[in-house]
């Protein structure tokens, strides 16, 4: 993955908390789909930290020096 990949992902999961913020303050969302949403956020959120974790040092640095 490239850094973009990574903004573009972290800035998806921002807008869809965004989103759920909304809703809840709306009180257009019951506690079981807030918890099922928030669970699809963990899940993207794993995937991204174990994407970084696999990442070559040396890439991640190349990645920041861009």
């Amino acid at each position: 993955m490239t850094d973009e990949t990574y903004t573009k992902q972290l800035d998806d999961i921002r807008c869809w908390i965004g989103s759920l913020w909304e809703a809840v303050n709306d009180g257009n969302v019951s506690a079981k789909d807030i918890l099922e949403e928030l669970d699809g956020m963990r899940s993207d959120l794993v995937f991204i930290i174990d994407e970084l974790h696999d990442l070559d040092i040396d890439n991640l640095i190349q990645m920041g020096a861009e």
